[in-house]
């Protein structure tokens, strides 16, 4: 083991601020052990405005001292390195895992009362490697870097990216490959399969102190509520815990998970195993985590859906507690409207495929709910039987999640029943169409149907010929889409309407008056839309759109109102898979950056809907070759 001891960074002139609550946990569930000297650690990307927020002083983090931290030759003051242990069903098959390539740092307590997890990836073996190197290449670390930073400029929730550090050193894949380490920036690194491993491996006792820890990180609230409200909460439909009540969990994933006030002392007091605030007891604290957790990942996975992107390998060991989106490895970013899209070169059998990740989360938040049954109850049966009615309520808050998410990309404020057919049918067109995901509903945004014009011949007057001609394909695509309304769920269309047949939406909301159409052209509008086009100008467009039309006469919204809430919820710009290839070509090959810094800001701005994201939201010349990904190794 590597002694770094005497190798510290200074706190004073860093402004590191680390605790080291994980460490009080059962000792099973990590190894100590320091980071592995790497050759000549380069610091290649750092995040300034995220090393602002965790309280680091911008002088020190373009240091050289800085390099040696973020490459793992150096701890920063008051680090206790560590290696989590975890296990883990990988697609589908049971697995004892842990941290084979990655070091815990510590956890940053921020200037604003936040706890945040420090990991250095790619730092060496550790007693998790199980054969492999604990290396990380380069290309896969900038990847990570690139997708995260994405998400969360998206407002998903996410784990963050730090810094990347060149090693200087090769490492051994299929062919030689330069080496870096990511420096990862999470609420915390617990795993539905730390929880599995708790159990597994550390027995009842491990298990709970877990779940405790994982309470008191992520949800203290729960141990405020009474017993009533408890037994209210777990047998009625209750609303979702607001996210600005929660933990100190994403370090600024997203604008709606508000921050909290809590000073630093308070923070490292609610993480003190002797010190339980009085509260629910047996088994209702680990039934109440068990449906937050269910319902942080119902939203985030809507979340997901609703920007295309396609996770890969959704394993137990990749769902997170907090309910962050972690590990980006063979990730991407769907281009034309499939359910059946898949990327990952390692899903042969189509497990993860994007119109699968509904299921695949209940299924993952299955194995989470069997591993706690001996916290529900210590009757066997009855701990079930909480379980699978917990479980019950997940496609519910998916599918709410889901379909408000959808009616704020067509416009819509309120509930109506007909909004999910609309819904569907534009999904229906839009897969035979193979219209462009996100293009199609940056068309829609600057498409707003104003009074007549759908009726009379497509876009709006101002947008181009496009919807004024017949579209040759006209009858081959309305069979299709026939054919395509009348299959059986999984087999067509709509996966995600599948989860649920369709299902209704709870509680129509009062309709709103009908509101002037006439407004302003906005300043900017894109010349075309790759690869909805066709889509468009087609007439099976313009029947969906008079019915678009009518439901947004019947909101109080003023078109501008409506083409906001649009922008807001429609990205101009993703990280189209050729972008990120193409950045991470020049940099990983040639050492050359420039690309990897243009795409890195213009993602950073992806509602914009600016003139200078249009080159970025053009197709690749490639896009139905069969673009493949593979695990970041």
């Amino acid at each position: 083991m590597t002694d770094l001891s005497a190798n510290r960074s200074s706190a004073e002139s860093a402004g590191w601020n680390l605790d080291h609550s994980y460490a009080r946990l059962p000792q099973s569930l990590y190894s100590s052990i320091s980071p592995i000297p790497v050759a000549q650690p380069q610091a290649v990307l750092l995040n300034d405005k995220l090393a602002e927020d965790l309280g680091l002083h911008p002088d020190w983090l373009h240091s050289e001292e800085a390099a040696q931290v973020f490459g793992g030759n150096q701890l920063p003051e008051g680090s206790n390195p560590l290696a989590q242990a975890y296990a883990g069903h990988q697609f589908g098959g049971f697995a004892r895992l842990g941290d084979g390539r990655a070091v815990l740092l510590g956890e940053q307590l921020t200037p604003s009362g936040r706890r945040l997890d420090v990991q250095l990836k790619g730092s060496g073996r550790t007693p998790f490697s199980r054969g492999g190197d604990g290396r990380a290449a380069l290309g896969p670390m900038l990847r990570e870097y690139i997708i995260s930073e994405a998400m969360h400029a998206l407002n998903i929730p996410t784990t963050r990216s730090l810094a990347v550090v060149a090693t200087g050193e090769d490492i051994q894949r299929q062919t030689p490959l330069p080496g870096a380490v990511l420096t990862r920036i999470a609420a915390s690194h617990l795993r539905v399969g730390t929880f599995q491993y708790a159990l597994q491996w550390g027995g009842l006792d491990t298990l709970r102190a877990l779940a405790d820890y994982a309470i008191d990180r992520h949800y203290p609230e729960i141990r405020h509520v009474s017993a009533e409200a408890a037994r209210q909460t777990l047998t009625e439909p209750a609303p979702e815990i607001p996210q600005s009540q929660a933990d100190e969990s994403t370090a600024e994933a997203s604008d709606s998970q508000g921050e909290e006030s809590t000073t630093e002392a308070a923070v490292r007091d609610r993480l003190n195993p002797a010190d339980q605030a009085a509260g629910v007891t047996g088994g209702e604290p680990y039934a109440l985590l068990l449906r937050s957790v269910m319902e942080r990942q119902a939203a985030l996975v809507a979340q997901w859906m609703l920007v295309g992107f396609i996770h890969g390998v959704m394993n137990t060991d990749n769902v997170t507690i907090s309910g962050e989106t972690i590990d980006y490895g063979p990730c991407a970013f769907m281009d034309a409207y499939d359910p059946a899209t898949v990327f990952s070169s390692i899903d042969t059998g189509g497990r993860y495929a994007y119109g699968n990740q509904p299921y695949i989360t209940l299924w993952n938040l299955s194995r989470l709910a069997e591993t706690m049954i001996p916290l529900l109850d210590e009757d066997a049966d009855r701990g079930m039987a909480i379980a699978e009615e917990m479980l019950g309520g997940f496609e519910r808050l998916y599918l709410d999640n889901w379909f408000d998410g959808m009616r704020a990309k067509l416009g819509l404020s309120n509930r109506e029943e007909e909004d999910e057919k609309l819904i569907a049918d534009l999904l229906d067109l839009m897969k035979a169409f193979r219209a462009d995901y996100t293009n199609t509903f940056v068309g829609l945004t600057f498409g707003i149907p104003t009074g007549a014009d759908a009726v009379a011949g497509g876009l709006p007057a101002g947008e181009g010929d496009a919807g004024t001609g017949a579209n040759p394909g006209a009858d081959n695509v309305a069979r299709a889409v026939d054919t395509a309304a009348q299959a059986q769920p999984g087999e067509a269309g709509n996966a995600e309407l599948d989860f649920a047949g369709i299902a209704a939406a709870e509680g129509e909301a009062e309709r709103g008056s009908s509101a002037d159409l006439a407004e302003a052209a906005p300043a900017y509008r894109p010349a075309n839309f790759p690869g909805a086009d066709a889509l468009l100008a087609s007439g099976e467009y313009r029947v969906w759109r008079e019915q678009w039309r009518a439901r947004l006469e019947r909101q109080a919204d003023s078109p501008a109102e409506v083409r906001e809430r649009m922008r807001a919820h429609n990205p101009a710009v993703i990280p189209r898979n050729h972008r990120v290839e193409e950045a991470l070509a020049a940099a990983a090959q040639s050492g050359d950056y420039a690309p990897l810094h243009r795409l890195l800001a213009v993602l950073a701005r992806p509602y914009d809907h600016s003139a200078d994201q249009a080159d970025y939201a053009q197709l690749s010349p490639d896009a139905d070759s069969g673009y493949q990904t593979f695990c970041g190794t």
